[in-house]
C-alpha cells in the first residue's frame, strides 16, 4: 500500500439523476438537479480496495459533489443513497422550503411524491 495514495475526486459516469424543484421564501424557483455516479474501486487499503461512489447536487450554478464509499460497490451505492435521502431530508426540514417532484408535493422521508387525492383543491 502506498503511504501517500492519490484519493481519486473525478465524477464518474452518472447512472441515476432526479430532478426536484426546491422553493424557499421570497426567492424563485430553483432546480435542483440529483445525480449518483458509477461506484468505482478507490484507494488500496489495508483490507484490500474500498469502493467509492459519486454524489452531485447542482442548484442553479452552484454545484457540490460529495462521496460514499464502501468495502464493497452495492455498500457505497446503498450509502451514496442514503446520504441523498439524508440531505434532502435535511433540506426539506428548512424553514419554509418545500420540494417538488413532477411538479407535486415531494416527501423526503419516503422518496416519494405526496400525490393529490381526486377532489383535492390544494397542492399541499
Amino acid at each position: 500500500m502506498s503511504a501517500n495514495a492519490r484519493i481519486p475526486s473525478e465524477f464518474t459516469r452518472v447512472v441515476a439523476t432526479r430532478a426536484l424543484t426546491v422553493l424557499r421564501p421570497g426567492r424563485d424557483a430553483a432546480c435542483l438537479q440529483l445525480e449518483i455516479g458509477e461506484p468505482v474501486r478507490d484507494v488500496e487499503t489495508v483490507g484490500g480496495m474500498d469502493w467509492r461512489c459519486p454524489v452531485r447536487w447542482r442548484e442553479g450554478g452552484a454545484v457540490s459533489v460529495r462521496n460514499a464509499c464502501g468495502v464493497d460497490a452495492m455498500q457505497a451505492l446503498q450509502l451514496a443513497m442514503q446520504r441523498m435521502a439524508d440531505d434532502l431530508a435535511a433540506l426539506a426540514d428548512e424553514p419554509g422550503v418545500r420540494l417538488l417532484f413532477l411538479g407535486e408535493p415531494f416527501d423526503a422521508r419516503t422518496g416519494l411524491p405526496r400525490m393529490r387525492r381526486p377532489g383535492d383543491a390544494t397542492s399541499g
